[in-house]
């Protein structure tokens, strides 16, 4: 991305913001996976910059999500995301503070850790009968029921068969299908068996405010141990037990499942047998995880990982993504 076009958008999103601003200095970020980052540094002090991916056939607004979602946490006090500094909607760009830390491993993630995301979960939805959170949309592939759920991974599925690669459809359908349809089947079984679970709508209360893609590959460590959460593209309402689900799913740092009953039980009594439901939900999600591993396979994923700039061997990634979505259909926790 051309440095000029950067600084002269940069100047503009900081005009309202910044007195006397000089010439900013700005340096790429990698990690982003969907989008350009950058470091801006104006008279000693630093901000980010991201640029967001727009494409005809994805309809997502990626900006509009997340810098709402953050502007509602807040507007609320919550302390835990990067304060939002100024939007460009025309160039799709947003300007944030800089939170300076690291990104915890797998291997560092300990009890205190894992609270601090319970805290910042139950904080934003302290504040969810208030006019701005009616105003926040749905999550990306929002669940309201049980169904929700199984028809996301079945729509994942159906868009993974279109991929032209044989070891990818071998992987699918010697593997992935199989255990899909299994899992499928004992969760139909369980619904049968429960009025309560298998109703057709989670009633309005009962529905929070979720970060969405929410666990620790978002999060920074800043130097007070304080954690920072990051990345909102996908927030909005959503059923709770999907946000448990994708946290200890998420195959980025993985979080032990020695914390999930602690997680669970944190955010308890949302609705009735919700620790039950997101131990039922559980395996969905491991599945759906697997069949996001396979995304780069796809024209549109790759077109935005290819915005992102970080990737500089395509096809080996591809690879890599394929192996890495097998190694997690093994995990799969059965109900």
């Amino acid at each position: 991305m051309d440095q000029a076009y950067l600084e002269c958008i940069t100047m503009n999103l900081l005009r309202n913001t910044v007195v006397n601003c000089t010439c900013p200095d700005i340096s790429p970020l990698k990690g982003g996976g969907n989008n350009r980052v950058f470091k801006v540094k104006v008279n000693g002090d630093f901000y980010l910059l991201k640029s967001y991916f727009c494409h005809p056939l994805d309809p997502r607004d990626r900006l509009e999500t997340e810098f709402s979602f953050i502007n509602f946490a807040c507007e609320n006090g919550i302390q835990c995301v990067p304060k939002p500094i100024a939007l460009d909607r025309k160039h799709q760009m947003a300007l944030y503070q800089f939170i300076e830390g690291k990104q915890l491993t797998n291997l560092e993630i300990k009890e205190v850790h894992v609270q601090q995301a319970i805290n910042f979960f139950k904080e934003l939805n302290k504040y969810r009968n208030t006019d701005s959170a009616k105003k926040l949309p749905d999550a990306s592939e929002a669940c309201f029921s049980i169904q929700d759920h199984v028809s996301i991974v079945s729509e994942r599925i159906k868009n993974l068969k279109e991929i032209e690669n044989q070891e990818v459809q071998d992987f699918i359908t010697q593997a992935l299908v199989p255990i899909w349809e299994r899992v499928k089947d004992q969760i139909l079984d369980q619904l049968s068996e429960s009025i309560s679970l298998s109703s057709n709508r989670i009633a309005a209360e009962h529905q929070r405010i979720s970060p969405s893609d929410f666990g620790f590959h978002n999060a920074i460590l800043a130097r007070n141990d304080q954690l920072y959460f990051i990345d909102f593209e996908y927030a909005g309402w959503d059923d709770p037990a999907k946000m448990v689900c994708d946290f200890f799913c998420h195959p980025a740092v993985p979080v032990d499942f020695n914390f999930f009953d602690l997680f669970v039980r944190a955010i308890s009594g949302v609705y009735p047998c919700f620790s039950y439901t997101c131990k039922l939900l559980l395996p969905i999600h491991q599945i759906k995880w697997s069949c996001i591993m396979l995304n780069d396979f796809l024209p549109i994923d790759g077109k935005r990982r290819k915005f992102a700039d970080t990737i500089v061997d395509h096809e080996k990634h591809k690879a890599n993504q394929l192996q890495k979505a097998k190694k997690n259909l093994q995990r799969i926790r059965f109900v």
